[in-house]
């Protein structure tokens, strides 16, 4: 598959010059998920981690317990997956009643969710599309909008596109949930083989950027400048990398402003 790039401005949260936060343009390949996709598949992985989704599933399901204790959710309620992948994050979501639409770049995984949810004998809604574009959704539509791991692999500038998006199409009141990468590789070796540039923050490889992996009060300030009040975050930490998940409510008060 022929990958194309446009440029993304990264915003520099550290190393600032003579006074000024650097700014520097990124190239980006969102498209190349596909790509990963169709590798997995045809290797005869389940989904995205491979050999590792399983123990990645029974930490997820763990959030997914956590993200349910909210009030918002003792009835069902209509949620929507960012970088939804083959399905399997919305799994556990579908199966305890609520309605699910999952949204992703890449057109393999999106058919591959379509798939699993028809063969599970569950409901869902599966939608290709690019997140750091304008989203194919109504305002208002969502009572949660869950970000599983999507949020890192956004870059520059798209980011604040992306969770304006997420606060248009949720309900006021609705909340977001967020699973990111956060902080720095934990020695050189991990650094150098993902292509870390401390700079940036960014995992760069071939001059495409990957991911963008903030610090935990940087993503805190980045959903609060986006008009969410934050409830609860916690940081995993881990041999590879730190997660990090934030548990968000729309500030009514900057919806309603931003509709108007």
């Amino acid at each position: 598959m022929r990958q194309s790039w446009r440029p993304a401005l990264a915003l520099m949260d550290q190393s600032p010059i003579n006074g000024y936060v650097q700014k520097q343009m990124l190239k980006t390949a969102y498209e190349a998920h596909d790509q990963r996709y169709r590798n997995l598949k045809a290797s005869g992985h389940a989904g995205w981690g491979g050999e590792k989704l399983a123990e990645r599933m029974q930490g997820w399901e763990r959030e997914v317990e956590a993200l349910l204790a909210f009030p918002l959710f003792a009835k069902r309620a209509m949620i929507l997956e960012l970088g939804c992948g083959a399905g399997d994050s919305l799994l556990p979501i579908a199966k305890k009643g609520h309605a699910v639409v999952g949204v992703d770049v890449s057109l393999t995984a999106v058919e591959w969710a379509r798939l699993k949810f028809g063969r599970s004998g569950l409901s869902g809604e599966f939608v290709a599309a690019d997140l750091s574009r304008p989203w194919p959704f109504a305002s208002q539509q969502f009572d949660a909008v869950v970000d599983a791991c999507c949020l890192h692999c956004i870059i520059g500038s798209d980011r604040e596109l992306f969770l304006r998006e997420a606060r248009r199409v949720l309900k006021p009141g609705g909340m977001f949930m967020a699973s990111c990468m956060i902080g720095e590789p934990k020695d050189a070796a991990s650094a150098t083989a993902i292509g870390y540039d401390p700079l940036t923050r960014c995992q760069i490889v071939d001059e495409i950027t990957y991911r963008y992996m903030s610090t935990p009060d940087g993503l805190l300030s980045e959903l609060r400048d986006a008009g969410f009040e934050t409830l609860k975050h916690s940081v995993n930490v881990s041999p590879g990398w730190d997660h990090m998940t934030v548990f968000a409510r729309v500030n009514e008060r900057s919806q309603s402003q931003d509709l108007g």
